[in-house]
């Protein structure tokens, strides 16, 4: 899915490892009934990946 992600998101690689690892752990806890909270990160882009893959991104600088 990471893969078909569009151009302008323009995803590093060790942001596309942890990425790929939030959205596993996010989904594995789910199927064993397990509340998730937010994708934390503080890089913009990466909360916009994040929520292009269906996370909800929290970006602790806006938060406040």
């Amino acid at each position: 899915m990471l893969l078909e992600a569009p151009l302008h998101l323009r995803l590093r690689s060790l942001d596309a490892l942890h990425l790929a690892t939030a959205r596993l752990a996010f989904a594995r806890a789910r199927r064993r009934g397990v509340a998730t909270g937010a994708f934390v990160t503080a890089d913009q882009e990466l909360a916009a990946a994040a929520d292009w893959a269906g996370l909800t991104p929290l970006i602790p600088e806006t938060s406040i």
